[in-house]
């Protein structure tokens, strides 16, 4: 039996397919090493971007996170870093880049 989160936050999982006999590979020691466990929930992405908006380097994000449990993706601090810069109209540089588009 496969099963599935309903979604990426879901506590309830779907069965997504049965197959007979074994599993076909050894279980992953390491919850980390399933993609939905390297997700951030709402809380923790509401603390991540607290601690972006103070200017905290993703290193130190990063480790901040691996000393409650969580192991996520660095690349998911870099995108989420990003998003933020690039929806503040309060940021030097987007009013730069702004003033610049409109020449």
């Amino acid at each position: 039996m496969a099963l599935r989160p309903l979604n990426v936050h879901s506590q309830q999982w779907r069965i997504v397919s049965f197959f007979d006999g074994e599993h076909n590979h050894k279980f992953a020691q390491e919850i980390s090493s399933y993609s939905m466990a390297r997700c951030l929930d709402t809380e923790e992405e509401a603390i991540v971007i607290s601690m972006i908006k103070s200017h905290a380097t993703n290193n130190s994000i990063l480790s901040f996170l691996a000393s409650k449990g969580k192991i996520i993706n660095p690349k998911k601090v870099t995108n989420l870093r990003q998003t933020i810069f690039n929806n503040d109209p309060q940021h030097t540089m987007f009013n730069l880049i702004k003033k610049l588009e409109e020449k």
